[in-house]
């Protein structure tokens, strides 16, 4: 089974948002033109871009290539650890 490339989702993405390269390029800060070279894999993207992307379409990093996303298993934590782990993740959503 192949996977899509990280230029075919990020297309995928922009165009199921009905946005422009520009759009997406003011959207999350990034320029036009770099856009227009992911998707064409003109250039790689740099990690600080791909967290601005994931952010933005709020999806798993995994996604743009083409990865599963597997639920963390918690059940040997105790209930005090799994609200402290909500709680850090409630802290990176905010930033």
């Amino acid at each position: 089974m192949a996977y899509p490339t990280f230029s075919q989702t990020l297309y995928e993405l922009r165009i199921a948002r009905r946005l422009s390269q520009k759009d997406l390029a003011e959207l999350v800060g990034i320029p036009q033109s770099t856009i227009a070279n992911y998707e064409s894999q003109r250039t790689n993207i740099s990690q600080q871009n791909l967290l601005k992307l994931a952010g933005f379409f709020r999806v798993p990093i995994s996604r743009f290539y083409g990865g599963v996303e597997k639920p963390v298993d918690v059940s040997d934590l105790s209930e005090r650890k799994i609200e402290l782990v909500k709680s850090y993740i409630r802290v990176l959503k905010e930033e």
